[in-house]
């Protein structure tokens, strides 16, 4: 590697839900630390300080992320916000749809789709227009 290059991005970013996939996130944990190293994944509890605005947290986040793991449990698509009564994924300002669509943008990203629960990929019309790629993505 060339002095003035910067580094290659070689963490692992795990988006998820709360609500649905904590217990599949912790589960997944454990072997991808010992697999590949404590430092190298990343999930939101564990990397974004209180009071830390958090697109720009999640933005640094990615920018040394080679791989985010969406995990997508049998709510992802469905669960609503208590305040509109509309399904999350279809506020632009989700969490979940922030983390992805910065992910799907960057091309140095490997957006991997984790299905728990038995759920179905979601399809791509089924999903608002910046996370329409996610539908199509092997997972």
């Amino acid at each position: 590697m060339v002095e003035d290059e910067p580094p290659v991005p070689s963490r692992i970013f795990i988006s998820y839900r709360r609500e649905e996939s904590l217990g599949f996130v912790r589960a997944l944990l454990g072997p991808l630390q010992s697999h590949f190293g404590r430092h190298q994944i990343s999930k939101d509890t564990d990397n974004i300080p209180p009071g830390e605005n958090f697109v720009e947290v999640i933005e640094r986040e990615l920018e040394s992320c080679k791989v985010l793991l969406v995990m997508i449990g049998r709510e992802w698509m469905t669960i609503q916000d208590v305040r509109t009564g509309k399904r999350r994924v279809d506020n632009p300002d989700d969490t979940i749809r922030i983390e992805v669509t910065a992910a799907l943008r960057n091309v140095k990203i490997t957006v991997i789709p984790v299905l728990v629960d038995g759920v179905e990929m979601p399809r791509a019309e089924d999903l608002p227009a910046d996370l329409a790629e996610l539908g199509g993505l092997n997972a």
